[in-house]
């Protein structure tokens, strides 16, 4: 189809494209007479989401716009689903029941068709609209409450959830602002609407949020408490193990205990040193003066002999004693000072050197290398004793280390694990105090009382329904065209029959007065005629040459066309006639042995052995199938009109005919519109206005 032919299927139906939009557009302008004001209030909400404060990154100016993205679509989720609507239907419910007397007579129609006397007894409590919603609560909850739940669920009445999803939310470009608006026919109704829906969205998502991160924080709580356990144990058990072996700080006892050791060894080989140095010196005394072990054994026999003198001198002193005692005592007393005066030179020269030094400064030295001697010996056993529990303290410590590595390993892995416990514990929690700041929601203009109500869409529904409509026109005229199953055009008709197109006649409707149908008459008449001429001028045979011009159906228009064809060839000079179907032409063409023959029937002329005879014959679907007439005509046309349809019945006669004359017959369209010849015979014979030849010449 070209934009030729659509523009001729608009001005075919013009009238049709015209009066049923503007019968659908008066309809709906007098069926919007009486309608409904409606009234729209709006709120202005901060959310914070993209530029608020963050507990988190305190002074990090990037913004997550995918999150932000992200946090209002759920927000926008939140005020849209089904629960948050219920609740905020329930509560408008839950006021206007509470408070049946101040209501608007429609709102209390609806509460009263909608609930009988007794359940409004049941559920309202008068003046108290929370207890009035927890009533209406729980009678959601049982079953039996279908009077609520026709109301909330599937009335469009101003409390259900249907009339309550008609609410509006948008963000005001990509700024914190979000605006909630909402429309109904009561301006009261309509801000208390969205005065509850932003308390109701912003509970819901304070508590959502809260409870995302609470049962995070409670795990966390939980694992800290247990991880603070653990290090206790681990902490505890290392003290006891400390107490239990005098460990104050293992590695600084350690170390003491290996300095202690090497300052021990140091004065062991000092004290070592000195014994040695003290030895040599006592061997070299005792070998420079020869001193014998009897230089004390003659001391004490000076020290004997001296005490003995004293008492014998004290005697003879005392005058106790006789003479002859006496002189024995004298002489005994002389005896002893001669024994004393030469052990006393005796004892000289064993306490004096060869080189003159007196004994004594060498026995003082020799005694106190004696005494170093001894004092010594003893610090060294001291000092072996505190060495060995020395290294008895260290072999413990070395035993002590792989517990003390294990212990404290435990206390380390406990205390990390605290720690990070700890840490994630303290994000979460800041996390959701972040949260529960970014869920409060400021109200920036609170929702205002409609005054005025929303200018009427009432033009432009009634020039919707005109515009509809007449689209809808065209685009069923056009479908209807375009599948149109007749054989309306002569390109359709040789695309479903099949058979070759030699002429084309147009219907006639005086209506149209722009075109001349004389004219196109004679044209699609000339058409046929030469068609069938050069037929003629085919045959090698001399005689007559018969056309048989038949149909399937009745009044398909054949005695017309034979006549406009017999008159235009005659009109040439060529002998034609055509035989209308008589009654005793069909009685020979039904029964050929009949006493009527086909022959005297037709009859003939002067000129009949050159004549063209175009014979009608009756619609092949109501009388028989003239088999011998049709096998020996020169000819056969089938006539058909262009608004029938070719139906299976018709393919079957056309084979049958094609089978009886040994080709197939050649097809003549009537009544075709007449601007669907244009491509079967070129130009249109008619008057057009100077902006249709433009067009025609823009598209064609």
């Amino acid at each position: 189809m070209t934009i030729i032919d659509f523009i001729r299927i608009l001005l075919r139906h013009w009238l049709l494209i015209v009066l049923v939009p503007l019968s659908l557009a008066v309809m709906v302008f007098v069926l919007t007479m009486n309608e409904e004001k409606t009234y729209r209030s709006s709120t202005l909400l901060y959310t914070g989401l993209v530029s608020g404060a963050s507990l988190e990154n305190p002074g990090s100016n990037q913004v997550d716009y995918h999150a932000v993205s992200n946090a209002f679509d759920n927000m926008i989720n939140t005020i849209e689903s089904r629960q948050t609507l219920e609740i905020v239907a329930i509560r408008l419910l839950a006021e206007d029941i509470a408070n049946m007397d101040s209501l608007p007579e429609k709102r209390r129609r609806t509460i009263r068709k909608t609930f009988t006397p007794e359940e409004l007894e049941q559920l309202a409590v008068a003046g108290n609209a929370a207890r009035t919603a927890e009533n209406l609560e729980e009678c959601l909850a049982e079953d039996e409450c279908y009077a609520l739940k026709k109301l909330l669920f599937t009335s469009y009445e101003p409390y259900s959830l249907r009339s309550l999803k008609k609410v509006s939310i948008r963000r005001q470009g990509n700024s914190d602002m979000v605006e909630m608006s909402y429309s109904t026919t009561d301006p009261e109704l309509c801000q208390r609407t969205l005065g509850i829906l932003t308390e109701v969205f912003t509970a819901r998502m304070r508590q959502q949020k809260s409870g995302e991160a609470g049962t995070v924080l409670d795990y966390f709580r939980n694992e800290v408490a247990l991880a603070s356990q653990r290090l206790a144990a681990a902490e505890d058990t290392l003290k006891q193990f400390k107490d239990e072996h005098d460990i104050i700080n293992y590695y600084e006892e350690t170390e003491e205990l290996a300095i202690s050791q090497k300052d021990l060894e140091a004065e062991i080989r000092t004290e070592m040193k000195n014994l040695e140095q003290a030895k040599a010196t006592v061997k070299s005394i005792d070998r420079s003066f020869r001193l014998k072990n009897d230089m004390y054994e003659i001391s004490e026999s000076i020290l004997d002999n001296r005490n003995t003198l004293s008492e014998i001198e004290t005697r003879l002193a005392s005058g106790s004693v006789d003479t002859e005692t006496a002189g024995a005592l004298q002489q005994q007393a002389d005896l002893l000072r001669k024994t004393i005066r030469k052990e006393i030179n005796t004892l000289y020269h064993l306490k004096t050197s060869p080189e003159g030094i007196h004994q004594t400064v060498f026995v003082e030295t020799w005694l106190e290398n004696k005494l170093e001697i001894q004092r010594s010996a003893a610090k060294l056993e001291v000092l072996y004793q505190k060495q060995e529990n020395l290294a008895r303290r260290i072999e413990e410590f070395s035993t002590y280390g792989s517990t003390l590595e294990r212990l404290n390993m435990r206390v380390k892995i406990a205390k990390s694990e605290y720690l990070e416990l700890l840490h994630s514990l303290n994000v979460t929690q800041m996390h959701q105090k972040n949260i529960e700041m970014q869920a409060d929601v400021d109200i920036i203009d609170p929702p205002n009382m409609p005054l005025e109500p929303q200018p009427s869409k009432r033009k432009l529904i009634v020039l919707l329904a005109f515009a509809g409509s007449m689209g809808a026109c065209i685009v069923l005229l056009t479908a209807m065209d375009y599948l149109d199953p007749t054989l309306h055009s002569p390109e359709r008709c040789k695309a479903i029959t099949g058979l070759r197109l030699v002429g084309a006649f147009p219907k006639v409707d005086n209506k149209h007065k722009s075109i001349n149908y004389s004219l196109l008459l004679d044209r699609t008449t000339e058409q046929l005629s030469s068609a069938i001429k050069l037929l003629h001028q085919q045959k090698t045979e001399a005689g007559r040459f018969v056309i048989v011009l038949f149909s399937h159906d009745k009044e398909e228009g054949k005695t017309f066309i034979a006549e406009k064809v017999s008159e235009r060839i005659q009109a040439t000079y060529y002998p034609a006639r055509t035989v209308a179907p008589q009654p005793d032409i069909i009685e020979a063409i039904e029964n050929p042995s009949g006493p009527t023959t086909l022959e005297s029937a037709l009859g003939t002329g002067p000129s009949d052995s050159h004549e063209i005879l175009i014979l009608e014959i009756p619609d092949l679907k109501h009388h028989l199938l003239p088999v011998r007439l049709l096998h020996n005509a020169d000819a056969a046309l089938l006539v058909a009109r262009a608004n029938r349809r070719w139906s299976g019945s018709d393919e079957e006669l056309q084979q049958k005919v094609t089978t009886i004359i040994g080709q197939p017959p050649l097809m003549v369209l009537n009544a075709v519109e007449p601007d669907k010849l244009e491509g079967f015979l070129g130009e249109i014979p008619k008057k057009r206005s100077w902006l249709r030849i433009q067009v025609k010449k823009l598209f064609a």
